[in-house]
């Protein structure tokens, strides 16, 4: 009797290189909000990699890690305080978006395994049901063996103007869809519109594709990119499990998000409908409401005191905070700097950002 075909590991492949300047003071350039303990015991990053480890039956392979030069050593020291192992750690010198890392995570996968199958995972984002997370992932295996790049959808659950947002098309199987078309943050009008129709998800950000699949896309709409990144990764300066890649050869490579470079022009677009509690974390709005809260509705971080005060966030990292009286404040303070600012308006922490360090 013949030997039943076990489908190849998915590899995880985390990217890192964001700076999250949203939740500045707390989250800088120098380490941003991926690898601070914000909501857990574990920072997103190690939650990240949590996700993906050992869980579905043996189904994720060690994960590959894209990292900027300056945080390496944060994922090598998160990495071992989690005890998980990456099969690589890319190191880009200077940031590029997206794209180029995962073309390079492809060309990388591709190099040992010509039917390699990734799965794109930004390492900022909360997701509490594992489980949940990974079966929803293999609901779009099929889809991706078959040559779709797939995305997973977030059912939207409010009117939400910080997301883009996924066109669900005609159905591929059971658990996945065509793309009808990816559409960029919408105001407060259309993304009530979009909730209303039942037909749209949010952009999530995570991608389960082939490898060849990636190469083959970006050879057809982002051929330039492609070559770049084709001469960056051939240049690149492996030690061990860790690869450098040029600032000469790194450079040269476009700066573009994959949505851009090839899911918004690309025609086997798939998406998986899911439901799980998700969020990016991507203002200090978000991290209230992912957060335990008192009986005053407050969150309190660190040696942080609310007296007579209801539904603020105060986050004190290396200094101690005290409010009285006040409501809806999200305050932070950090040695870098200390922020005050009503929680419904959080999304304007840029401006604070731009005026200090333009």
């Amino acid at each position: 009797m013949a030997n039943p075909v076990v489908p190849p590991a998915i590899i995880p492949v985390v990217l890192s290189g964001g700076s999250g300047t949203r939740l500045w003071p707390l989250s800088t350039g120098q380490k941003p909000k991926q690898f601070h303990r914000l909501i857990d015991d574990d920072t997103m990053f190690q939650q990240t990699c949590l996700r993906v480890h050992g869980g579905a039956d043996g189904r994720f392979a060690e994960p590959v890690v894209i990292c900027n030069a300056r945080h390496e050593d944060y994922v090598i020291e998160q990495l071992e305080e989690i005890h998980i192992d990456a099969s690589a750690v890319i190191v880009e010198p200077i940031g590029r978006n997206s794209a180029p890392a995962i073309a390079i995570a492809s060309l990388h996968a591709l190099a040992t395994n010509p039917d390699a199958v990734l799965l794109i995972l930004p390492s900022d984002h909360a997701i509490p049901d594992q489980q949940h997370f990974r079966d929803s992932i293999l609901r779009g295996l099929s889809a991706a063996q078959q040559g779709f790049i797939v995305t997973l959808g977030i059912r939207p659950v409010k009117p939400e103007t910080g997301y883009g947002y996924i066109n669900v098309g005609d159905a591929i199987d059971s658990g996945c869809s065509r793309v009808k078309r990816f559409v960029e943050k919408p105001d407060r009008e259309t993304a009530e519109e979009y909730l209303a129709s039942g037909e749209y998800l949010w952009n999530a950000g995570m991608f389960l594709f082939r490898a060849a699949a990636m190469i083959d896309a970006l050879a057809r709409h982002a051929p330039d990119l492609l070559q770049q990144s084709r001469a960056a990764y051939a240049a690149a300066k492996p030690s061990g499990r860790h690869i450098r890649l040029p600032l000469d050869q790194f450079r040269k490579c476009q700066s573009i998000s994959i949505d851009y470079a090839v899911m918004e022009k690309a025609d086997n677009a798939a998406v998986v409908p899911v439901d799980f509690i998700w969020s990016d974390l991507g203002s200090w709005a978000s991290i209230w409401e992912q957060s335990a809260r008192d009986a005053d509705n407050n969150s309190l971080h660190g040696a942080a005191v609310a007296s007579d005060s209801t539904g603020n966030l105060i986050f004190a990292e290396g200094i101690s905070v005290g409010v009285i009286g006040v409501e809806g404040l999200v305050v932070v303070a950090t040695p870098n700097g200390v922020l005050v600012i009503p929680r419904d308006r959080t999304e304007e922490v840029r401006k604070i950002v731009d005026a200090l360090m333009p």
